[in-house]
C-alpha cells in the first residue's frame, strides 16, 4: 500500500518516534444506527401482535403460517433499499469519523498549526468498506429472520400443544420476541461501531506508514481479564484484555483475537506509534 502524503504547515518538532492519540469509537454513531433497526423491530412487532390476533380469533395453522411468512417477504422487501443505504451511512461516517481523528492526531504529533491529510483511493481499503456494509446488511436480515423465525416455532407450538407454559402465555412469548430483538440491535451497534471503527483506525494508519500500536483498554469492571471484575477470565473469542494494557503490537501480527475493537463489544483502543522517518511528509 503506497504511503499518503501529509501535507503541513509550520515546522515540524523533531523527533524520532512519538505515541500518538488513540483513536477511541464515537459513542453517538451506535444509538443512531440502534434506532433505525429499532424501526424495523417495530414493524416485526406490530405483525406480531396481528398474528397473537388471528389464533384468537380461530384461525388454522396452515393461514398463521402463510401470514408469519407474507409478513417476513414484506419486511424484507420495505426496508431492504433503507437497510443498504443507512448500512452505507453508518459505516462511511465511521471511517470519516477516523480520518477526521487521524488528521488531528498527526497535526498534535508533527507540533505544526495545520495538516491536511488526502487519503488517497485505495482498492483494498474499498473492498474492506464494502465488505463492512455487506456484513452489516446481513446482520440486519437476520435480525428480522430470527424474529420470524421465533414467531414462527411460537405459533407451532401452541397449535400442537407444546408450547412452555413456564414461559408465559402465548401473547407473553410473542411480546418477549421484540425486547429479544431490541438487546440484539443493541449488541449490534455497538459491536459493529468498535468493529469497523477499529478497522478503519489499521487501514488508514497503515496508509501512513504506521504499523504498530500500544494496547490501551478501558481500565474498568468490564475489561476481559481484570481480576476484580466483571468478566476476570478469558475465553477462546476474546483474549485477556487487561493484561494486554500497554504491550505493543503489530497491526498485521495481531493477537489471536484480533486488534482492539475487533474482538466482540471490544473497547480497546490502538495507540499508534510514530517514527517520524516512516511518514511521507510532503515538503
Amino acid at each position: 500500500m503506497a504511503k499518503t502524503q501529509i501535507h503541513f504547515s509550520g515546522k515540524v518538532k523533531p523527533f524520532r518516534t512519538k505515541f500518538g492519540e488513540a483513536i477511541p469509537s464515537p459513542r453517538s454513531f451506535s444509538p443512531k444506527y440502534r434506532a433505525f433497526m429499532n424501526t424495523i423491530i417495530k414493524a416485526m412487532v406490530d405483525v406480531g401482535e396481528d398474528i397473537f390476533a388471528a389464533v384468537q380469533n380461530g384461525e388454522s395453522q396452515a393461514v398463521v403460517d402463510r401470514a408469519i411468512s407474507q409478513a417476513f417477504d414484506q419486511v424484507n422487501a420495505d426496508f431492504e433499499e433503507s437497510s443498504d443505504s443507512e448500512a452505507s451511512r453508518f459505516v462511511g461516517a465511521l471511517d470519516e469519523h477516523v480520518r477526521r481523528k487521524t488528521n488531528t492526531m498527526i497535526k498534535k504529533v508533527l507540533g505544526v498549526q495545520r495538516v491536511n491529510i488526502d487519503f488517497a483511493p485505495s482498492k483494498a481499503i474499498s473492498d474492506r468498506l464494502n465488505f463492512m456494509v455487506a456484513r452489516n446488511v446481513s446482520l440486519i436480515r437476520r435480525l428480522e429472520s430470527a424474529y420470524f423465525s421465533r414467531l414462527q416455532r411460537l405459533t407451532t407450538a401452541n397449535f400442537t400443544g407444546n408450547l412452555d407454559p413456564s414461559q408465559g402465555t402465548l401473547a407473553e412469548q410473542i411480546q418477549s420476541l421484540g425486547g429479544l430483538s431490541r438487546r440484539h440491535s443493541t449488541l449490534i451497534a455497538i459491536d459493529q461501531t468498535n468493529k469497523i471503527t477499529g478497522n478503519m483506525v489499521q487501514m488508514r494508519q497503515e496508509q501512513l506508514g504506521i504499523i504498530s500500536y500500544r494496547w490501551r483498554n478501558s481500565e474498568d469492571s468490564r475489561v476481559v481479564g481484570n481480576p476484580s471484575g466483571l468478566y476476570p477470565k478469558a475465553t477462546k473469542l476474546h483474549g485477556n484484555h487487561w493484561l494486554r494494557e500497554g504491550k505493543v503490537f503489530y497491526y498485521r501480527r495481531p493477537p489471536f483475537d484480533g486488534n482492539p475493537g475487533q474482538p466482540i463489544r471490544c473497547r480497546c483502543h490502538a495507540e499508534p506509534i510514530i517514527r517520524v522517518d516512516d511518514l511521507n511528509l510532503a515538503t
